[in-house]
């Protein structure tokens, strides 16, 4: 019994022992594990007995139990074990508990207090949006936008509004895929898309998605400002929560779409659209939707939408690699969020990235680098000086910060067919434009031209004010406005003062003597005013001839008869804005005018003495459609009776038809003057004809411009022609033009008169004026003309002369009857300094080409 209670005593420390060793060096809790009865061992000492005394059999079952029974004492002593380690860890918090329970107070306290900060946060109105401005032609009475202006306007930012609707769904889903994939499930901030972008900027996975969502973009642009601290960080989320709950989710998007910038000045989708494929935004979505362009249109979407991050170095036209990059990876993104497959993927990356011209071989744009925020898209007509014309207007009528970042559309009244006929008449037409025109000043070293256009409501049709905006901006179409000063007008103020003469009950069929030089001592502000040419074979002229003709002597008479002051007021009230001299030599083009006001004061004439204001613009919209300004109503102003008006038209229309102006004769009637100054430095030719819109009335001037400090230069030995005087060039500028303009007009009675109003006197003596200046304060000398069967006395004007001078105006003759001593033009119509010879000139005709007008410039 001994050895068996041993035995039994034996096994159970045995039993122990191997449990230690099991649980060695795990500390005292396994040592207090060991002295225990392991589970399942025998309760009865007996079985012990019988495990040592039985058969052989019975010892091992019991050796098997006691290695069961070893193996649950370890788990169980593991189980332990790890319950203490796990109580070690509880007790070092309970440990620290007080000073972390402080920090945990500290914490919610900073937080609430953080949220009643924030909360005071007011979500603020957003900056009205600078947006550019555009100029259209006549041709668009609706929508003038990009792609149908002739211009746009911005103060270095190019932007401009769409509504939501109005973007192409593509360019949407391109924007969500590389901008924010959850846009449409978040309450403004992604804390997810914030992880996502993380995990896929380290994996380097490709595909661009930024972790601040569209509305965290959003307001940045338009609340906040680009620092990066973590206060702007917390305002932005707090701002992007509110504005994501007081505005729905197309609202935010779509004023994120006209704020964020794309690089080429252009800020929103569509200036950026205009910017880089020269076509609106909507032209894109309409490209996706046609089979045969869907390709190019998905990829114009993904390339847009892959600027947003970085618009300078994903432009192709620096880094067409880098572009690339992008704008395949938009794509990639687009198939992941299930909006394009990959075939679609695949046919849109195979779309060339280049810049061209020419949208058949590459789909981005040249950079189109602006001056002083004017852009031009209307190019090879001159057009650029009537863009600055109407520009000094806006800014003038609405300030630059509106012209410029106000979004106007303005609407004006540039008809492009006639802009192109006038400049294309004057200057040419290369063949890279249109069918080529050779102009009749398109040679090096020509004198420069200018022509302005005007219809019967006094819309200005056509304005050419100079061959090359870009070497000078000087307006010469406009005098002083552009720039410039004006220039003498020559004999085409002479039916000012016809016009002032029947007003005043003289009769245009009056006689006066037609000597070739009369001197009116101490008439020109006590100078003695020298008036030479105009001769007439019968030694009288009426007034109609004689305007025919250009007898400088007869109009000279008459101003002096009707007096100066009379025939300026009636000038200004017609249109001539400039400053004009009161003196007797204004009959003969002293003073300084500009061809627009010459064109207006004739179109007076045109609509039988009603005055219309020139307009450039006819109405003007703000970004939202809303009429801000608009051209007054028709409402023309009588100025001169109706009989008077149809008085100066008989005689305009024989200047055409018998005068000096024959080369600026039309298929159908017309009506016009010639105009030559001292030494041959202006020529002129203004007239009007009618065409089935209605009047047309057009003014041409050529001359050399001049600098500063430096007489200009006469147009002597141009093109065969010794003199040149607005019978010659001019008036086949003006015919051509005209030509062009009344093309579709089988027919044009102008209303002249046969029976004319006033008193018809006759004047046979110069003495007889002798009542308008000091008692014999004239002298008159006679030439008699040569014997000839046509007659062309042409016109001239002088400059006033200091007191005790002699002013001398000579008018010299051309081929005809009406010879004069000094210099002359083809037709008669010139002047210059005195010379005691007659000059006979023939003045070689340029027979016109054809003109083409050029078809409306798309924009780039």
């Amino acid at each position: 019994m001994t050895t068996t209670g041993s035995s039994g005593t034996s096994r159970r420390g045995s039993a122990s022992r191997s449990a230690s060793k099991g649980s060695a060096g795990k500390g005292s809790a396994a040592r207090r594990g060991a002295g225990k009865r392991p589970t399942g061992q025998p309760r009865s000492r007996s079985a012990g007995a019988r495990v040592s005394t039985g058969s052989s059999a019975g010892a091992g079952r019991d050796a098997a139990t006691l290695k069961k029974a070893a193996r649950r004492e370890q788990r169980r002593v593991r189980r332990l074990e790890g319950h203490r380690r796990r109580k070690a860890r509880r007790s070092f918090f309970w440990r620290h508990r007080r000073p972390l329970y402080v920090l945990g107070v500290l914490v919610v306290a900073g937080v609430i207090g953080l949220a009643a900060v924030l909360s005071r946060v007011q979500l603020p109105d957003a900056a009205a949006l600078e947006q550019t401005s555009y100029i259209c032609g006549a041709e668009v009475d609706a929508g003038c936008a990009h792609g149908n202006e002739i211009a746009s306007l911005q103060a270095g930012i190019n932007r401009e509004l769409v509504s939501f609707p109005q973007v192409p769904p593509v360019v949407v889903q391109a924007v969500l895929s590389a901008e924010d994939r959850d846009y449409f499930r978040h309450s403004g901030i992604d804390p997810f898309g914030i992880a996502r972008a993380l995990v896929r900027d380290i994996q380097s996975r490709g595909g661009l998605q930024g972790g601040s969502t569209i509305t965290q973009q959003y307001v940045k642009n338009a609340f906040l400002t680009q620092e990066r601290t973590l206060s702007r960080k917390l305002r932005e989320a707090v701002l992007a929560v509110k504005l994501d709950r007081a505005r729905t989710k197309e609202e935010i998007l779509t004023a994120y779409l006209n704020t964020i910038y794309f690089g080429r000045g252009a800020y929103g989708v569509q200036a950026a659209s205009n910017a880089y494929f020269g076509q609106g935004i909507e032209f894109v979505g309409i490209e996706y939707e046609t089979p045969e362009k869907s390709p190019i249109g998905l990829a114009k979407a993904a390339y847009l939408a892959g600027l947003i991050r970085s618009p300078e170095t994903a432009d192709v036209y620096f880094d067409p690699e880098e572009a690339e990059f992008r704008r395949d990876s938009v794509l990639l993104g687009m198939v992941e969020e299930g909006y394009i497959t990959v075939e679609q993927m695949t046919l849109a990356q195979a779309v060339p990235m280049r810049v061209v011209d020419d949208r058949a071989r590459g789909y981005v744009q040249p950079r189109l680098e602006s001056a002083d925020g004017t852009t031009i898209y209307y190019h090879h007509a001159g057009a650029e000086y009537f863009v600055d014309a109407v520009r000094q207007w806006l800014v003038d009528s609405f300030g630059a910060q509106q012209v410029f970042s106000g979004g106007l559309r303005v609407y004006t009244t540039l008809d492009r067919d006639l802009q192109n006929a006038a400049y294309a008449t004057i200057y040419g037409r290369p063949e890279t434009v249109g069918p080529p025109v050779d102009g009749v000043l398109d040679e090096e070293g020509d004198p420069a031209g200018s022509l302005v256009a005007i219809d019967q409501t006094g819309q200005v049709k056509a304005l050419v004010g100079g061959k090359d905006f870009s070497v000078s901006q000087v307006n010469l179409a406009t005098g002083q406005a552009g720039g410039g000063s004006g220039r003498q007008p020559g004999s085409t103020f002479k039916p000012f003062a016809l016009a002032a003469a029947v007003e005043d009950g003289l009769s245009p069929l009056s006689t006066f003597p037609a000597p070739n030089e009369v001197i009116f001592a101490g008439a020109n502000d006590g100078a003695d005013w020298n008036v030479s040419g105009g001769a007439s074979s019968s030694g009288k002229y009426n007034l109609i001839d004689a305007m025919a003709q250009s007898s400088n002597t007869v109009y000279a008479q008459l101003m002096l008869r009707e007096g100066a002051a009379k025939v300026v007021e009636l000038a200004r009230s017609m249109g001539v804005t400039a400053e004009l001299p009161a003196v007797p030599a204004l009959v003969l083009g002293s003073g300084e005018v500009s061809v627009l006001d010459m064109a207006t004061a004739y179109s007076t004439f045109a609509n039988r003495g009603s005055f219309v204001a020139p307009t450039l613009v006819t109405r003007v919209e703000d970004s939202s459609g809303n009429v801000v300004w608009r051209a007054p109503d028709y409402d023309p102003q009588r100025i001169l009776e109706i009989e008077t008006a149809d008085a100066v038209t008989s005689a305009l229309t024989k200047v055409i038809d018998e005068g000096t102006g024959n080369q600026a004769k039309l298929p159908i009637q017309a009506a016009g003057k010639t105009g030559t100054t001292e030494d041959y430095r202006d020529a002129w030719f203004v007239g009007y004809t009618c065409r089935d819109a209605g009047m047309l009335t057009a003014a041409v001037w050529m001359g050399y411009p001049g600098t500063d400090g430096q007489p200009v230069t006469s147009m002597v030995n141009l093109h065969g022609v010794e003199k040149v005087g607005g019978g010659t060039f001019p008036a086949q500028i003006w015919a051509r033009f005209m030509t062009e303009a009344t093309k579709d007009t089988a027919a044009c009675t102008l209303p002249t008169s046969t029976r004319f109003p006033g008193e018809r006197v006759d004047v046979q003596g110069v003495e007889e004026v002798k009542g308008t200046i000091p008692a014999g304060a004239f002298r008159t000398t006679t030439t008699a003309p040569p014997s000839t069967t046509t007659s062309a006395a042409p016109s001239t004007t002088t400059t006033a002369a200091p007191a005790g001078s002699t002013t001398t105006t000579t008018t010299g003759s051309g081929s005809g009857s009406g010879a004069g001593s000094g210099n002359g033009d083809g037709n008669g119509d010139g002047n210059g300094d005195v010379t005691t010879t007659s000059t006979e000139v023939t003045a070689t005709s340029l027979a016109p080409t054809g003109t083409t007008s050029v078809p409306p410039t798309s924009a780039p």
